[in-house]
């Protein structure tokens, strides 16, 4: 097998190194940190991949945020079944809440046992969704901007042009 002939498995992650938008990372069975890469790192807060490895995203990330990314890998972990362009929360570059498009997959053993979550979080722009998450960014957008007026769901969908 090609991969477990490469001496240092990260180096497949590295190449996530020249695309600065995406977020990536490995995680075990509790949730820790086991690869990551810059931009994932500066996101979370931490210095460098060092001072990730091994914690979670509790250290790091609002408790909230934290809870519901942890549920979400361990669903991974129960199901076997990947998590795609999952729209959340995450943090831009000023540190705040934004909304990005997650999948994260199952790294499975020899045996096909589910050992690790690997990751990858990107900014969930209009010219990349599905039709449904830009429906609820354009939601989410209407609101931002109309968040001194209170607004009915059919004001908002008359806004948005959908029932």
């Amino acid at each position: 097998m090609f991969f477990g002939r490469i001496a240092d498995p990260r180096d497949v992650l590295r190449m996530f190194e020249l695309t600065p938008d995406t977020f990536v990372f490995v995680k075990d069975e509790e949730g820790r940190f086991m690869a990551a890469n810059r931009a994932t790192c500066a996101r979370c807060g931490a210095s460098n991949e060092s001072e990730l490895i091994g914690s979670t995203d509790e250290k790091f990330l609002h408790p909230e945020i934290a809870r519901s990314y942890r549920e979400d890998d361990k669903r991974v972990f129960r199901t076997g079944k990947a998590i795609v362009n999952r729209l959340e929360l995450f943090y831009d570059e000023q540190r705040r809440l934004d909304w990005f498009l997650t999948t994260k997959l199952p790294l499975r053993d020899q045996r096909g046992r589910v050992i690790g979550v690997m990751g990858m979080t990107r900014r969930a722009e209009q010219r990349t969704m599905h039709e449904s998450v830009r429906e609820v960014v354009a939601a989410v957008d209407f609101a931002r901007e109309h968040c001194n007026h209170v607004s009915t769901t059919a004001e908002m969908a008359d806004a948005l042009c959908l029932s």
